[in-house]
């Protein structure tokens, strides 16, 4: 079977990315630059001091879960970005083998929905018909799954969206700008869906499970946990952190699966999940109106915010500083703040961490990012400090074609101990 060209077209680009490479957009890199050594490489490092598991608070696409699969370390990820979070669940190890029944029986099956219709023009993210269709196709999914598997029900409805969300641009009436705008309204081809939906599944999300290693699923144990991790009771102690926070940048990273989110709004609507979709806004998002100006205790974001505020600008530009700026690096900050103060209350007395974090820049001041994070540690009784130091460009930025010191930034490893080492 071949491709149509719809297909390579619609689908989000996120997930062409996570589709082909394991990976996209993420902090952590496998490949070495500047300075010889991987992320993975560091990874490796923290298991020197014997982590009974690994935890990500913040882990966008689980690349900490593939690195604990490789290096026989048990990990638990903490995502609030529910796409994002899903995309954990299609490859946590012990699922892989009941996705890859799954998935077959879905292609073998009969009586999907139909359409005489060639096309659809919306005025929304869908269209009736093609809401309709992607709602049954997440209904097969169910059904075959509850034949094949005696999982709860959150994590068979969890199993079939993780299979299905990847798709869901495709019978979308969206306008596809960038990475991160993407417009109500616009017209989907219909004809050929159920084409496209089977080269998907079988020559695309099969080759990925493919990657998934689990050579070691009997005695490791890989946990996504569905949570803001500014408030969640984890109920349980961590004994090692290996992280990276999201980076101050202007990029939304919910904006980034507006289409998939909606459709997962409209299946809460319909009462056809049981589990709730949490409202809290992700670190790092651009939406700053309606929300109040919280108090940081950060001397470092405070001093950074007030460089800003001091800057000589015109009027237009002081208008969008006191409107957008300075309230979203506010929240950045504050969000971060919290985040971390929650984390705190979970850590053992001989914990470890490392903070993976590239510093941005912003009017050509930088974004003291590690110097908050080795700030906040520091003042809750932790040892912190940068343990390496490298030069990277267009890390976190918008423009690629931007030169000079806007492009130039330095990624810091910062490590975070309490007890001795």
């Amino acid at each position: 079977m071949q491709t149509s060209p719809n297909l390579s077209w619609v689908l989000n680009r996120n997930y062409k990315t996570l589709l082909a490479n394991q990976r996209a957009y993420a902090a952590f890199n496998d490949t070495a630059k500047s300075g010889g050594w991987t992320h993975k490489d560091l990874f490796k490092e923290i298991l020197s001091y014997n982590p009974k598991d690994v935890f990500d608070p913040m882990s966008g696409y689980g690349t900490v879960m593939r690195y604990g699969a490789d290096c026989n370390v048990n990990t638990i990820m903490a995502e609030l970005n529910l796409p994002a979070h899903l995309w954990q669940v299609l490859n946590i190890p012990k699922y892989n083998l009941i996705l890859k029944k799954t998935i077959k029986r879905i292609i073998e099956y009969d009586k999907f929905p139909k359409t005489d219709e060639v096309f659809e023009i919306s005025l929304d993210f869908f269209g009736p018909i093609s809401k309709d269709i992607l709602i049954n196709l997440y209904k097969i999914n169910i059904h075959i799954l509850s034949e094949l598997s005696d999982e709860e029900i959150e994590i068979k409805q969890k199993l079939a969206l993780a299979i299905l969300l990847p798709y869901i641009m495709r019978l979308s009436t969206a306008d596809i700008g960038d990475i991160t705008h993407v417009k109500k309204g616009g017209i989907v081809i219909l004809k050929e869906y159920l084409d496209d939906y089977m080269y998907y599944l079988s020559n695309m999300l099969l080759t990925s499970l493919e990657n998934v290693n689990i050579s070691n699923v009997e005695s490791l144990n890989h946990e996504s946990i569905y949570a803001d991790s500014s408030c969640y009771d984890f109920n349980r102690n961590f004994s090692c952190v290996f992280t990276s926070p999201p980076y101050p940048n202007g990029v939304d990273y919910k904006k980034m699966f507006s289409v998939e989110n909606a459709f997962l709004e409209i299946l809460q609507e319909q009462n056809l999940i049981s589990f709730n979709i949490v409202a809290s806004p992700t670190i790092g998002t651009n939406k700053v109106s309606g929300r109040k100006r919280e108090v940081i205790e950060s001397r470092i974001a405070n001093k950074f915010l007030n460089e800003l505020d001091m800057l000589k600008l015109n009027a237009k530009q002081r208008k969008a500083m006191k409107s957008y700026y300075l309230p979203y690096y506010g929240n950045y900050f504050a969000d971060m703040e919290r985040a971390y103060t929650n984390i705190n209350k979970y850590l053992d007395n001989d914990f470890v961490g490392y903070f993976i974090v590239t510093n941005n820049s912003a009017r050509k001041i930088q974004i003291p990012v590690s110097n908050f994070i080795v700030e906040f540690w520091r003042h809750n009784g932790f040892n912190a400090k940068s343990v390496k130091e490298r030069e990277l460009s267009h890390i976190g930025t918008k423009n690629p074609v931007v030169r000079g010191k806007t492009a130039l930034y330095t990624e810091h490893v910062i490590k975070v101990w309490r007890g001795c080492l």
